[in-house]
């Protein structure tokens, strides 16, 4: 399954590209294909909220389900991504749900 991660965005309180990078490695590991925005970030001109969240958002359209990391809030950039998962019937992914061994 191609899952977007979405987190915190650049400039904003919580940024932090470890937790981006840890949640690809996790999903990677229950064989997902991930979809990590932060090599992007870092190609970007400018690392503006704005730019960040285009690129977030474009990743959304051609995936299958979206992973929130813990450390975002609707005032560090995941508002809009909630919304759009929710009008778009997005799935949104947990990641200790899939984990689990049934």
């Amino acid at each position: 399954m191609r899952v977007q991660i979405v987190g915190p965005l650049p400039g904003k309180p919580g940024y932090d590209p470890e937790e981006y990078n840890q949640a690809e490695r996790q999903l990677k590991k229950l064989d997902h294909k991930p979809l990590n925005p932060v090599p992007k970030f870092a190609k970007q001109d400018t690392a503006s909220a704005s730019q960040a969240l285009k690129t977030i958002i474009t990743g959304m359209m051609d995936c299958e389900g979206v992973l929130f990391l813990e450390s975002g809030t609707p005032d560090n950039g995941i508002l809009i991504p909630k919304i759009i998962c929710d009008h778009c019937r997005i799935p949104i992914i947990n990641i200790e749900f899939i984990s689990k061994k049934w």
